[in-house]
């Protein structure tokens, strides 16, 4: 496994040096110094969703960094997730996203928001009684909200079409399923990765749950990260975006 994961490491950097984006010196430092050799580290015992939904708006090329080894392991691809063809990862490695500071954090003035990210923000109208914006995020081409009332926390994405090309890896026991939201087609997947020793595990059980569209090239993702909401309210709330 740590071969292929070399491998893949050599295959990055000889994409990146192929590619325009040129990433900086410290990208490089970085690939050096931690991602592909190191073991993550335990936690909380699981991997969280919200970690790379923040790189997905902060630097969707981190996002793709992490995504990467798990290709080989790829089983069936959906259109927001990929499934693989297990529910374990021996030994993963994964790069640590860098988080940008928001080029505005406040979204008391919504039309200035959506001019800093690049298109219309919507946001819902019909939310939990007692969730509020506890933080938000805006850059060009993202948006993050987290609504919380101590109890539940929620995580709201809204990501420009052609900014949010990545994929989210699910355990070959999770079940994507496919719902109306939105007025279009979307995703939902419940459950997550837990870290069993150095290991992940994909476990349903686990109460985080995402759901993804995309409508007018603009991707949509809902992540309910603490306590419970069931699918029908996610929905719910997304069809009340404004």
């Amino acid at each position: 496994m740590n071969r292929q994961f070399n491998r893949d490491e050599t295959a990055l950097l000889r994409l990146f040096k192929r590619i325009q984006m040129h990433p900086s010196q410290r990208f490089y430092e970085r690939m050096a110094n931690a991602p592909w050799a190191t073991h993550a580290s335990p936690t909380n015992g699981r991997l969280s969703f919200s970690r790379l939904l923040v790189a997905m708006v902060s630097a969707v090329v981190v996002v793709f960094l992490i995504a990467v080894p798990f290709r080989s392991l790829a089983q069936q691809v959906f259109h927001f997730f990929t499934q693989s063809e297990t529910d374990v990862i021996e030994n993963p490695v994964s790069l640590e996203p860098t988080v940008e500071q928001p080029a505005l954090g406040d979204l008391s003035d919504v039309q200035r928001a959506s001019e800093v990210a690049g298109f219309a923000v919507r946001l819902p109208q019909d939310l939990p009684a007692g969730l509020q914006i506890v933080s938000a995020g805006v850059n060009p081409g993202g948006v993050s909200v987290t609504y919380s009332d101590g109890q539940i926390t929620l995580i709201l994405l809204q990501l420009q079409g052609t900014k949010s090309e990545s994929t989210f890896y699910v355990g070959a026991g999770a079940n994507v399923e496919t719902v109306s939201v939105d007025g279009v087609a979307g995703e939902y997947v419940r459950g997550g990765w837990r870290q069993v020793g150095d290991d992940l595990v994909w476990d349903n059980t686990l109460p985080e749950s995402l759901l993804f569209w995309e409508k007018n090239d603009i991707r949509y993702g809902l992540l309910v990260e603490m306590g419970e909401i069931s699918q029908e309210t996610l929905i719910r709330i997304a069809d009340s975006l404004r």
